[in-house]
């Protein structure tokens, strides 16, 4: 990535930053295994009924962690505003913008404000973000960035197609090539993740990340619930062939492990929550976690060199 200003401050703030943004990262897996996916599934697991006491517990356990995510959202999102305000270049001023329109647009949803403009406000800071990100990591880097971009958008776009007074609301053609062009382009978005990180992890990551692919497709062979799932927590329709979201979940893996073992621990998470968040418009928390991922792995070279990044 090319390197940012690194004034007292903005390091300071970045070390301050790591703590919150491993935490974050805990406490949203935990709520994507169990809330998003654990309670959404549970439902087909026979005689549940029997093992009712361990499943409250389970869900109490996904709940609680949903709760720290946004409170750890709430302190994370405004801090990174005030670390990119602070660091005197355009695009982390621009970073900066895209994370206040978010959380406005964010705050606009919940007091019920006009559904197709905070929409729009939100899916345009995600937009600006993504362009902050792939500027800053610049040359190959930026391309699974871009293409991330594009899927965002056009999965958004097929949200807010579907919101009252637009023109041509709801028509089922428009819906469909909007939802066909995010599944490519996510999927993309996915298999060449490795350029973020800049090459592959050692054989044993390798391996694994083989595995969790393997896992992936099987997945989607056999149970038509993942398909679901992916659609409820990732914004993907599950429409194409079932190895093409093998491959792009090795290929995610891949880049995560290499992101990690190379001590670049900040952009690890920043594409971690990237994940769990998906693409589109599917809630304010999901974006949130997308927002918050963007803006932590557009601050990493704020701490340290790109090389070597938040040991």
């Amino acid at each position: 990535m090319t390197a940012l200003p690194r004034t007292p401050n903005a390091v300071m703030g970045h070390s301050l930053l790591r703590p919150l943004a491993a935490g974050l990262a805990a406490a949203a897996l935990t709520e994507l295994l169990i809330l998003r996916t654990f309670t959404r599934t549970a439902v087909h697991i026979p005689a549940i009924e029997s093992m009712a006491g361990p499943y409250e517990v389970i869900s109490d356990a996904g709940r609680f962690a949903y709760f720290v995510t946004v409170v750890l959202l709430l302190a994370a999102l405004p801090a990174l505003a005030l670390m990119f305000a602070a660091g005197g270049e355009r695009r982390l001023q621009a970073g900066a913008a895209a994370i206040v329109v978010f959380l406005a647009g964010a705050a606009g949803a919940r007091l019920g404000a006009d559904e197709l403009l905070t929409s729009a406000a939100i899916l345009g800071a995600t937009a600006l973000l993504i362009g902050v990100v792939a500027s800053s990591a610049g040359g190959r880097s930026a391309v699974p960035w871009l293409v991330f971009g594009a899927a965002t958008l056009a999965a958004g776009s097929n949200i807010l197609l579907q919101q009252p007074g637009v023109p041509g609301q709801g028509d089922a053609e428009t819906v469909r090539a909007f939802l066909t062009v995010a599944e490519y382009l996510g999927i993309g978005f996915a298999i060449v993740t490795p350029l973020v990180a800049g090459g592959l992890p050692a054989v044993r990551g390798q391996v694994l990340a083989v595995g969790v692919g393997g896992l992936a497709f099987a997945g989607m062979l056999a149970a038509p619930t993942t398909r679901i799932l992916l659609l409820w927590n990732q914004g993907f329709t599950g429409s194409l062939p079932a190895i093409a979201y093998g491959v792009g979940a090795a290929a995610m893996t891949a880049a995560l492990l290499t992101l990690w073992g190379r001590g670049r621990r900040i952009e690890c998470i920043g594409l971690l929550l990237v994940a769990a968040g998906g693409m589109g418009l599917q809630s304010t928390y999901q974006s949130a976690l997308v927002i918050a991922g963007l803006a932590l792995f557009a601050s990493a070279p704020m701490g340290a060199n790109a090389a070597a990044t938040d040991r």
